[in-house]
């Protein structure tokens, strides 16, 4: 360091460096500036709207000006001119001063918002159980009657060979003895293949739906199948469970037994508006259930379907049901 410099007091004007210096915080500006020089109302280029995204592109809500390159949005030339700022810019749109006579900045409004239905218990209904209809694909049902036969055939075997004379054992007024001239190929024996359904002073069939509340009248009413004469007595059946389990859309609920060779002749599904009742028969066990739904649903329109492994119900909710809580309430 040179001597004659030591102890020299140095100043320095800080007006004139570059501390002095603003940035325009006006949308499209930045430019750096001082406020002595702050004087000109048309230094600043700027666009006083907001800036607005809706799919690829982007807007200025002053101009309308758009682009779907991010850079060269930012680079758009502003549409209004005033001096420069560093205050703070609000975020709400402002029509430019040099936009066409009746342009208004575009105001996005927020879609309402959707209230999903509100849950509320039905009212029990006291309309009568309608049948809904059990369908069956031509395999599912070959397979269940031949599961039927195997297991028919076992049990006669082990009961020995059917005596002369012997009568038909099927139900539906068959008259017809077993006769060993003809064996068991014959068939013209007009019967019911369902079994007896008892409910609060009705008695039906569950393949036909024939329905009395006289005792003598149920048994006495002609068959409604064609089909083998039965000259040994049928397998005993017992009660079993089956698993059940549903899930729910915004129209309907699904409902579904796992179960295995269920006979859709003999098994039945009735419902009302807000009680579905199903019997299920099997090989060599039968299941029931009654219950109480947590929402009303259209019987007509519901339906039942048996495949290899399960029996699926779709109840088609009402349109005031929303969304149910559970598939069930307590009866």
């Amino acid at each position: 360091i040179n001597a004659e410099y030591m102890g020299t007091d140095f100043t320095v004007d800080v007006t004139t460096t570059s501390m002095a210096m603003k940035f325009c915080t006006r949308r499209g500006c930045g430019q750096q500036y001082s406020e002595a020089s702050n004087t000109n109302d048309q230094a600043c280029v700027h666009h006083p709207g907001a800036p607005q995204f809706h799919d690829s592109y982007k807007t200025w809500s002053c101009c309308g000006q758009k682009s779907s390159d991010f850079d060269q949005f930012l680079a758009l030339r502003g549409c209004a001119r005033s001096t420069h700022t560093d205050a703070a810019q609000s975020m709400t749109a402002a029509p430019s001063p040099n936009a066409p006579l009746g342009y208004y900045p575009p105001v996005l409004t927020p879609p309402p918002a959707i209230s999903p239905p509100v849950y509320s218990p039905p009212v029990c209904s006291s309309a009568p159980m309608l049948p809904v209809p059990i369908t069956c694909d031509s395999a599912t049902r070959q397979q269940n009657e031949a599961t039927r036969a195997v297991a028919i055939a076992a049990q006669a075997a082990a009961m020995g060979p059917v005596p002369e004379g012997a009568p038909c054992l099927n139900v539906g007024q068959c008259k017809a003895v077993y006769s060993a001239a003809t064996g068991d190929t014959r068939e013209d024996c007009v019967y019911h293949p369902g079994e007896p359904k008892f409910h609060e002073g009705h008695k039906s069939w569950t393949c036909c739906g024939k329905s009395t509340f006289d005792f003598t009248t149920f048994l006495n009413q002609p068959g409604c199948t064609t089909g083998k004469h039965l000259w040994t007595k049928p397998l005993q059946k017992t009660t079993t469970t089956c698993r059940r389990d549903f899930y729910q859309t915004l129209d309907s609920v699904i409902v579904t037994y796992y179960a295995r060779a269920v006979d859709p002749v003999v098994s039945a599904v009735h419902l009302n508006p807000t009680k579905l009742n199903v019997h299920l028969s099997f090989v060599s066990g039968v299941f029931d259930e009654e219950l109480q739904l947590a929402g009303e649903v259209d019987p007509a329109r519901s339906s039942a379907e048996v495949t290899g492994s399960k029996l699926e119900i779709r109840l088609v909710k009402c349109t005031n049901s929303g969304t149910w809580p559970d598939l069930a309430r307590p009866l």
